[in-house]
């Protein structure tokens, strides 16, 4: 079976400069749509720098994005408490699970 080709989003190709001389050229689309070619008269310079791309891309996709959302300023400040308590717990199964808690009070009588 064949294996899948190792996608990488920037790539380094070799070309010949106007005056015959080799070169290496990064190129690549950025996941804004922006494409970006550059070229370096040596290897490592755009090695590095595909890395550099590479890396920015990285970060880029762990960065916070901004969401539209029907909440209101204190219920955004009051979820974001809430996710931080939650300890990594979702919290839709922490509340889920604390209305089952208080139901099962309440029907032994021993609600607050």
């Amino acid at each position: 079976m064949a294996r899948h080709k190792k996608q990488e989003r920037f790539s380094v190709k070799t070309e010949k400069g106007k005056s015959g001389k080799k070169l290496y050229r990064v190129e690549g689309y950025k996941p804004s749509g922006g494409r970006i070619r550059k070229s370096f008269k040596v290897f490592a310079d755009a090695v590095n720098y595909r890395a550099e791309l590479e890396a920015e891309v990285e970060d880029a996709k762990n960065a916070p994005t901004l969401q539209r959302t029907l909440l209101t300023p204190e219920q955004i400040s009051d979820a974001e408490t809430a996710v931080k308590a939650a300890g990594g717990a979702s919290l839709a199964t922490t509340v889920t699970h604390y209305q089952k808690l208080e139901a099962s009070l309440h029907e032994r009588g021993m609600h607050s």
